[in-house]
């Protein structure tokens, strides 16, 4: 009821028990209830991203259209005696005006708030994109951000930018059997509106965005699978869930970046993330598919990406989908894979065999309809489909590395299988500088406890993780240019570098978000080179390569 009063009314609805009313001892009598209607301040949608199945909303709604709405829903018998009765029933007309609205999950009213102070700056936005023809069909919002240009992609990713607190999705190892709330959060079930409502718009709510983002402070991107692998509880010891490690995981690294930036990891408190169920409106169909269809965007608005790499997590088609996103938009060192609780002796095999073997024909998804947006995506930045499969196995084995060296630095043989997989895959001056790695971790073990005086684990593993990062850049990100430049087209990689120029203007910009995101800005070269990634990227000469 609360769904569809905000759907086709713009109301907002207040359902309270009530005490039994006073209707005489022979009325037949279930519950009752007390219904509020406020009629929301905001003017009503103007556009038609709604099912073709419901009526476009009326614009001067009122109580009594209300109340035909319900009688509609529950085949209402009104009584002539009587002012108000309602008996539920099983009827026809009841029965298919309740599946129609059924789609529309329900929004609770603090979270329709948030998304109606929202559709009044996307309206703006896409309002030009809107056929004139009112007899024309309803266009949805996956064919219609589509033909956005670049900059208004990117202004839509603005004003749906949120971000959550590490606080409320991560705990230490010693605090998760305290804090049920965090692992509650990661648990599969119940995307609901209370993960949504716990975020905050990281770019909203100061005088400029990058007041906003000042004090917001720094946020990731979060790539992960929802579902456990499969043989997680024999694999994992101690019974630890699924959920709890992601939590625990996530807490580590946010000491990590907390003390290299604040040099202070009790304050990871304060480094944001960005992850779907919180920072999506799961129960607004259309603002879903928006948000869905501008994830480049929201990379390109945070500050890395982290990949919680379960051994499923390149099986899985949109975890494929973030990290050709991810690996476009940030360098390898700005990707963190977070895999030191899922690598174990019993899985390393998986992994390896999962990265020889990748094909994004073999990737698992829900929906057919997937598999051909993820191709789409590949051919729109990519020269071909087997040149991105190429160099996400060199990439992988890039992060995968990088990750195991600074977090496994005590055990022997740790880089052995992945050197062995580089050169299985033909990328021999990966091995080559891998096998060279390997010989001098403890030469940065050894200036990493020179270098520190308190002695503390801690300050070790940040000085040691520096040395590693920094041998990475000098010998490995080299490499990886190549290796993209020889996998990305021309103006799909043009388009990125401009896309990430602007979101790097808009983090420093001085004007406040809900302005800047309705003005118009002429970025041309981002307009003509989106529009020519998206429609003319596959028709590319294969001999097309990037400008130095």
């Amino acid at each position: 009821l609360r769904g569809a009063a905000f759907v086709l009314y713009n109301c907002t609805v207040e359902i309270e028990d009530s005490d039994r009313p006073e209707m005489g001892p022979t009325m037949p009598f279930q519950h009752a209830f007390q219904v509020t209607v406020h009629r929301s301040t905001h003017r009503a949608s103007l556009l038609p991203f709604r099912s073709n199945s419901v009526a476009t909303a009326p614009k001067g709604g009122n109580f009594f259209d209300f109340h035909e709405l319900m009688v509609s829903m529950w085949s209402c018998v009104r009584c002539a005696e009587v002012s108000s009765c309602c008996e539920s029933s099983s009827g026809a007309e009841g029965g298919n005006a309740a599946l129609r609205l059924s789609q529309y999950r329900d929004l609770s009213p603090d979270v329709r708030t948030i998304v109606l102070e929202k559709q009044e700056s996307i309206e703006k936005i896409l309002e030009p994109y809107i056929p004139n023809d009112p007899e024309a069909e309803q266009t949805p919002y996956d064919d219609l951000v589509k033909t956005l240009t670049g900059t208004d992609r990117l202004r839509l990713a603005a004003i749906l930018f949120r971000g959550i607190g590490a606080a409320q999705v991560a705990a230490p190892w010693t605090e998760l059997d305290n804090r049920p709330e965090v692992s509650d959060f990661w648990d599969i079930q119940g995307h609901g509106d209370a993960c949504y409502r716990s975020s905050k718009d990281w770019l909203g709510g100061h005088d400029s965005m990058a007041q906003s983002r000042a004090q917001n402070g720094h946020i990731v991107f979060v790539s992960h699978c929802w579902s456990a692998p499969v043989g997680w509880a024999e694999t994992i010891p101690n019974l630890t869930s699924f959920s709890q490690t992601k939590a625990a995981e996530l807490c580590d690294y946010a000491k990590d970046v907390s003390a290299q930036l604040y040099e202070d990891a009790s304050a990871w408190q304060k480094i944001g993330f960005w992850i779907d169920k919180a920072c999506i409106p799961q129960g607004d169909p259309d603002m879903m598919s928006l948000c869905v269809n501008l994830l480049e965007e929201f990379i390109a608005l945070s500050d890395g990406m982290i990949v919680l790499a379960s051994w499923n997590y390149f099986s899985r088609l949109w975890c494929v989908y973030e990290w050709v996103c991810g690996l476009l938009i940030h360098s390898a060192m700005e990707i963190e894979i977070l895999a030191d609780p899922f690598i174990r002796d019993s899985t390393v095999d998986t992994y390896l065999f999962c990265i020889r073997n990748f094909s994004v024909a073999k990737c698992y998804c829900n929906n057919e309809n997937d598999q051909q947006t993820l191709i789409d995506k590949v051919h729109s930045y990519y020269k071909s489909v087997s040149d991105f499969e190429r160099f996400l196995q060199f990439s992988v084995i890039v992060c995968f590395t990088r990750c195991l060296v600074k977090r496994r630095t005590g055990k022997s043989g740790t880089l052995k299988p992945w050197i062995e997989l580089a050169a299985a895959c033909g990328f021999k001056d990966l091995a080559l500088e891998l096998r060279q790695l390997g010989k001098s971790v403890a030469r940065f073990q050894e200036e990493a406890a020179q270098e520190t005086t308190g002695g503390s684990t801690l300050e070790l593993q940040v000085a040691f993780s520096s040395r590693v990062d920094d041998w990475f850049r000098q010998n490995i990100a080299p490499l990886l240019i190549i290796e993209q430049r020889k996998a990305t087209n021309h103006l799909g990689i043009r388009y990125i570098r401009t896309l990430c120029s602007l979101a790097e203007e808009i983090k420093q910009s001085k004007e406040k978000l809900k302005d800047w995101c309705e003005t118009s800005h002429d970025h041309s070269e981002l307009t003509r080179s989106h529009r020519r990634a998206l429609y003319s990227a596959s028709f590319l000469p294969e001999s097309t390569e990037l400008d130095d």
